[in-house]
């Protein structure tokens, strides 16, 4: 593990080196249908009354994006689940159980807790050529930032859908994970899908997530993943110099990456104010990434406050990589 501490108002490029109401997607063993019956559930939320049961194929060749998306909006309208979001405020709740789904840019809503079984594999619908790929965008207007948003595991699993997870390296856990597979050549998917986009939402969690991509070059491209898994990026419509709409006041924890490209890796942020980053492996690519590059001048992105610690990267390139692009940055701490 690569120890590091580093406080800096950066401007150079540096690298380092080496009760409740809950709603519930089930996956189906054939076939697609979308239902809304009245249950309780006492393993999950003992005082449930009323909630939304999914179900479709779950062997992953479905798309679930519209039924996963309904449920989302549902837990938005009824918040109750969940008492203290990231912000303090409580969130309605939905619970993905294990299996296995493929979905394509589906959007949080203020108020939603996303809680994914760690027996749970996500995957690109669309296909190949699908444009913007991602798996899940937590964004909002400038006048009405995302809010109050969490994506955790929870449960404990050895398996992602009917896989074994891999045994992690000494002093890591994924058991707990749930999984995003982004490898476009097992999935079929893009080269550019991203499992998680951030842009202007404020109050968010991101925890226990186990991701899959593909640093080889079975497609003939060099390689086969070519982005990052989780990306935070100021909007487009965030002015030169600021405001900037982009992600705030939220914490990623618990972060395993493997099969991570030279270049990427699990966490790359172009823009960012008042974020924790904890607990990060990769194993190859960049464990974190700070780079302030992708507005090329056409908008505001500024990376404020951020601070990460345990972040380890191994047969990759570096664990934490700076590269602000002349663009005045400003507050950042690593601790290894």
């Amino acid at each position: 593990m690569l120890a590091c501490s580093v406080s800096a108002r950066y401007r150079s490029q540096v690298a380092i080196k080496p009760k409740l109401t809950t709603v519930f997607l089930v996956a189906a063993a054939a076939g697609m249908a979308f239902g809304v019956h009245e249950r309780t559930s006492v393993a999950l939320a003992r005082s449930a009354s009323r909630a939304h049961t999914i179900l479709f194929d779950g062997r992953g060749r479905a798309n679930a994006t519209r039924s996963l998306q309904a449920a989302i909006d549902a837990a938005s309208a009824n918040r109750f689940g969940y008492r203290r979001g990231p912000t303090g405020s409580p969130q309605g709740v939905v619970r993905i159980r294990a299996g296995s789904y493929r979905i394509l840019n589906v959007k949080l809503r203020s108020n939603v807790r996303l809680e994914i079984s760690a027996g749970a594999v996500l995957k690109q619908a669309g296909g190949p050529t699908a444009h913007p790929a991602r798996l899940f965008v937590l964004d909002g207007p400038a006048a009405a930032p995302l809010r109050n948003v969490s994506i955790v595991g929870v449960g404990i699993s050895r398996l992602y859908g009917r896989h074994h997870k891999p045994t992690p390296a000494t002093g890591w856990n994924i058991r707990r994970d749930f999984t995003l597979n982004l490898d476009p050549v097992s999935t079929h998917g893009s080269p550019w899908v991203r499992g998680i986009a951030l842009l202007n939402v404020s109050g968010f969690l991101i925890q226990r997530v186990f991701i899959i991509q593909n640093n080889s070059r079975r497609s003939g491209r060099p390689p086969d993943s070519q982005t990052a898994a989780i990306g935070l990026n100021s909007d487009t419509f965030s002015p030169l110099g600021g405001p900037y709409y982009d992600p705030r006041n939220g914490a990623i924890r618990n972060v395993y990456a493997v099969g991570e490209p030279g270049g990427f890796g699990p966490d790359q942020i172009d823009s960012a104010h008042n974020v924790l980053i904890k607990r990060i492996y990769s194993r190859g690519g960049t464990a974190l990434r700070l780079e302030t590059q992708a507005s090329r001048g056409r908008y505001g992105s500024r990376i404020d406050r951020l601070s990460a610690s345990i972040i380890e990267c191994r047969h990759g390139n570096r664990a934490v990589a700076f590269s602000p692009h002349a663009q005045d940055n400003a507050h950042v701490t690593v601790v290894g």
